[in-house]
């Protein structure tokens, strides 16, 4: 709660102080200074957003609040990499670790090749039973929306979405 205290007196600092010089900028500062100001509101209205809609964990079954709760946290994980800070550097070591859109599309086209070896397996267990085990992860990691659309099944349910966004040990 002290960082975010210190946060909102900067921003009003900061604020104040523009308002007084701006007559002596130049266009680009005047700019600038616009700019920034304009990131830290968004970077404030969000993280407001984000503690009024509450923990995931408390709106099991409340799909759409789910989502934009999700959305919001991922948003201010990618603002908190660009806002210099003890959380900037942690926000970058989430977003590189977590999957890389590229990567991921070209092991599940070479999948197409390398998983030929799952034909033949039927998958036992879980929401694909009985299904072709080579088929369901060609759909999965090949054919874009799939597993978007699976996730979504269980967003209103699924907690482990939310873990990309939790505060690791190493992390501030």
């Amino acid at each position: 709660m002290l960082v975010g205290a210190e946060f909102l007196k900067d921003l009003f600092w900061f604020s104040s102080r523009a308002k007084v010089e701006w007559n002596n900028m130049t266009e680009d500062q005047q700019y600038n200074v616009k700019r920034a100001l304009t990131e830290m509101r968004w970077f404030v209205g969000l993280m407001l957003a984000s503690v009024a809609l509450g923990a995931p964990s408390d709106h099991k079954r409340e799909f759409w609040r789910r989502f934009l709760q999700y959305e919001i946290q991922r948003v201010l994980l990618d603002e908190e990499t660009s806002i210099p800070g003890p959380q900037m550097l942690g926000s970058f070591l989430k977003i590189a670790q977590s999957p890389i859109a590229a990567t991921n599309t070209l092991q599940g086209w070479l999948y197409l090749i390398t998983g030929l070896g799952d034909l033949g397996e039927t998958l036992k267990s879980g929401p694909y039973k009985g299904w072709n085990k080579y088929l369901r992860n060609v759909g999965k990691f090949v054919l874009p929306f799939w597993k978007n659309i699976d996730q979504f099944k269980e967003f209103a349910e699924n907690d482990a979405l939310f873990k990309v966004f939790e505060v690791t040990p190493s992390q501030y």
